[in-house]
Parts: structure tokens; sequence; C-alpha cells
């Protein structure tokens, strides 16, 4: 249970990814994010939502993303595990749990976590709505 970056297609179990979170005995605070597909947006009916990945550059952007973090906010861990495909709404898209001897720090670094994530790495989302389909990517993009 080493890997603490995770892309797949899979669903994501929650218990398997607070599993890899190591934690020493100063942690006092668990912090996690949950992202899921939403049934509206821009007060638009979403039917499903396609989330392609360049995994190659994902995956060592997260991973750079990852250690920074760490050592930005002196947490102790950080694990990240983020899904790709085709998915329902409900359907749980990324999950953070970050692990630290205080709560702000495990807040503020999940926080800065997922904001980055969703600014550099590159993912797009093809969201299948009432009215057509509208791609929605990071600003890696621009």
């Amino acid at each position: 249970m080493d890997n603490k970056v995770i892309l797949t297609s899979e669903r994501i179990e929650i218990s398997d990814v607070l599993n890899r979170l190591s934690k020493s005995e100063e942690c006092g605070a668990v912090v996690m994010f949950i992202g899921t597909v939403r049934g509206l947006d821009e007060g638009k009916k979403i039917h499903e939502l396609n989330i392609e990945i360049d995994v190659d550059v994902a995956l060592e952007t997260l991973q750079k993303l990852r250690q920074d973090t760490i050592e930005e906010y002196g947490i102790q861990d950080l694990v990240v595990v983020h899904r790709y495909g085709t998915l329902m709404v409900g359907d749980t898209i990324v999950v953070i749990v970050v692990a630290s001897a205080h709560r702000k720090e495990s807040f503020d670094a999940c926080e800065y976590f997922i904001d980055e994530l969703k600014r550099i790495v590159p993912v797009w989302k093809l969201e299948k709505r009432e009215n057509g389909m509208h791609w929605v990517g990071s600003e890696w993009l621009k």
C-alpha cells in the first residue's frame, strides 16, 4: 500500500484510500475531501460525466504536487485517488486525504491540493447535459 497517487477507472473505495495514509504518534488530524459528480451545473441537468486524463503527465504532476504540498504545509502524509472514464451522478471522482499534527495544516493543505489539481493537472471532463455536451478542462489547457 505504498502508492499515494493513484489514477483509476475503477470505483474508489474510501477505506482503501484511508488505509494508504501514513500517520505518526504526533498525528492529531486527518482531513478528507471527496469530489463527486453533481447532477446540476449552471442550472442544467447532467446525465453523466466522461473524464479523460493524460495518465503519464497527470501522475508526474500529482506526485510533484503531493511532495510540494507536504513540504509547504508541514503535513505528515497526503494520498490522492482520481478516477477517469464514464461516471454517473453521485459517483466519486477524487478523494484526497491529509494527515498532520494539527487540523489547520490538514485543512489548508487539502484545499491547496485540490485547487492546484484543478488548475495544473491535465484532466478533461465532458458533461453530458440535458441541452447537449460541455467540456470542462483544467487551466493546464489554457
